[in-house]
């Protein structure tokens, strides 16, 4: 089955789903690359960019994707050296906004959203 972008923003108008590079926010594309070999080209253009705020809305489009065949990536902080939160023709989960950081009144245990990177959460658990 064939999805289009607007099939996608159709079935989810409560989810950010913007373009690939060149035709919105570039900055959405954009991952921290280390390396000049990497694993992806530079010029993988993904279907869409969704940015789900919520668990359930990351199911939503999990359940979207498996049921037309669709590939998924995952970018959480935007750090892979290879790339592989991009893959062309998928749908990117931009977790992003997934970045809470709950500690347990005893504090020995955290729970931690997918988005979180190691410098927001280093400074939730440091003090």
């Amino acid at each position: 089955m064939t999805t289009t972008i607007q099939d996608l923003i159709d079935a989810h108008p409560d989810i950010p789903i913007d373009l690939p590079k060149g035709t919105t926010n570039t900055s959405l594309d954009e991952t921290y690359n280390l390396s000049p070999t990497t694993l992806v080209p530079e010029n993988t253009s993904p279907l869409a960019i969704a940015r789900p705020q919520t668990a359930a809305q990351v199911a939503q489009l999990v359940r979207y994707a498996s049921q037309r065949g669709l590939p998924v990536t995952v970018r959480s902080g935007g750090h892979d050296a290879h790339r592989r939160s991009m893959a062309s023709g998928a749908l990117v989960l931009d977790i992003r906004a997934l970045n809470s950081v709950r500690i347990s009144e005893d504090r020995t245990r955290a729970t931690v959203g997918g988005g979180v990177t190691t410098g927001a959460l280093t400074a939730v658990l440091e003090p």
